[in-house]
């Protein structure tokens, strides 16, 4: 496993379990506690049927009232994923199917075999050679945890490192360069203030860091936020 756990994404990896917490904590039932054959998981169309049964009039406003804080939009199917080693592509299958088996209900051991029809490509190859065979037995976590490994090359964090190094300022305004270098640390994680930066420095254009240097800043000393 190549993902750091400060890195945005190993905290978006880490945030699965935490949701799952939130959801119990609330008092939302998890569907993979139900039996698999007892025909009480939210896909079962003779729940849905039952639950479409009028009601006795007392029942029905208690119900009503009740229901008010609950959400009454459909779960949004995630993006698909092709496998490709894009960060951003992956965190946002992550996220997105996350959210989309746990706010439709899907029972636990059929999570990661309802996101596997919105994989495509390598992504798609990677679930059929590893994981259909088995894709009751296996979490979120560890699906995403293979997923990512599979896509992603062995030395991706070098490569991003080596990215960073080669990242600066040029013709761009100040806050896109920012932007960039930000996105570049997250996905890197394990990075020190002071290492932050010394990058956000050297890689301001020449006239810049005069400027900065005017108003008595300094890499060595000044923080982030000064600069």
């Amino acid at each position: 496993m190549q993902i750091p756990a400060d890195s945005f994404l190993g905290r978006t990896l880490g945030n699965i379990n935490r949701l799952r917490t939130r959801r119990r904590h609330k008092g939302d039932s998890d569907p993979s506690s139900s039996s698999s054959d007892d025909g009480s998981g939210s896909d079962d169309p003779r729940r849905s049927n039952r639950n479409s049964e009028p009601a006795p009039n007392g029942q029905q406003s208690r119900s009503r009232h009740r229901g008010h804080g609950k959400t009454l939009i459909k779960p949004i199917a995630p993006k698909p994923y092709d496998g490709s080693p894009d960060a951003r592509a992956f965190t946002r299958f992550v996220t997105e199917g996350t959210a989309y088996v746990l706010d439709g209900n899907v029972k636990k051991n059929r999570r990661v075999f309802v996101l596997s029809y919105y994989l495509t490509g390598r992504a798609y190859d990677f679930y059929t050679q590893k994981i259909a065979m088995s894709f009751d037995t296996v979490e979120l976590q560890e699906f995403f945890d293979k997923l990512f490994d599979y896509c992603f090359p062995i030395n991706y964090r070098t490569e991003v490192r080596k990215k960073l190094e080669r990242t600066y300022q040029n013709n761009r305004p100040v806050m896109a360069y920012v932007h960039e270098i930000e996105e570049l640390f997250n996905l890197l994680g394990t990075i020190d203030e002071r290492q932050r930066v010394e990058k956000l420095w050297d890689g301001l254009k020449p006239s810049i860091q005069g400027r900065l240097y005017r108003d008595h800043l300094h890499p060595d000393r000044s923080s982030w936020d000064d600069i």
